[in-house]
């Protein structure tokens, strides 16, 4: 469709209907399609660049799921779900120091949140932090006592 095109109501929500149905059910190419056609659209829509930077984590494409969560964290940083994913790209793109960060945001909006402390704990662990590491795993442990990975 040319950029001219103008689409009704009803043909943007089933563009993103369908986007969404074929993220759920794994047809993640087709679901990038869709969002992306969304974003060339509504290039401010925080959850258009949410629903990409997953699709694009589950294609294990890294640096642009880190790109898309950027995004949707400027139009909305106080959003947990967005900054938590931020710093799951950051730490598979080696910006630990980065991730830690973005956990210790999570972690202020929501200071019992296990897994933001338990991944919190990997990363210090990985910069090689050990006491605080082991301290996060406690504090994961103290709040949920049989949460295997942090033992």
């Amino acid at each position: 469709m040319s950029s001219s095109y103008q689409y009704t109501e009803e043909q943007l929500n089933q563009i993103f209907i369908t986007a969404n149905e074929n993220q759920q059910n794994g047809l993640l190419v087709e679901a990038q399609k869709g969002y992306l056609e969304l974003i060339s659209l509504f290039s401010e829509a925080p959850i258009l660049h949410y629903n990409l930077g997953l699709v694009y984590f589950e294609q294990d494409e890294y640096e642009k799921a880190l790109e898309s969560f950027t995004i949707a964290s400027s139009l909305v940083p106080e959003d947990g779900d967005i900054i938590f994913n931020l710093a799951l790209s950051q730490k598979k793109c080696g910006d630990l120091s980065g991730a830690i960060i973005s956990y210790e945001k999570v972690l202020a909006a929501d200071p019992e949140s296990v897994d933001a402390l338990y991944n919190l704990a990997v990363c210090y662990r990985e910069t090689r932090q050990y006491a605080i590491a082991i301290d996060t795993c406690l504090r994961v442990l103290a709040l949920e006592p049989d949460y295997t990975p942090a033992i």
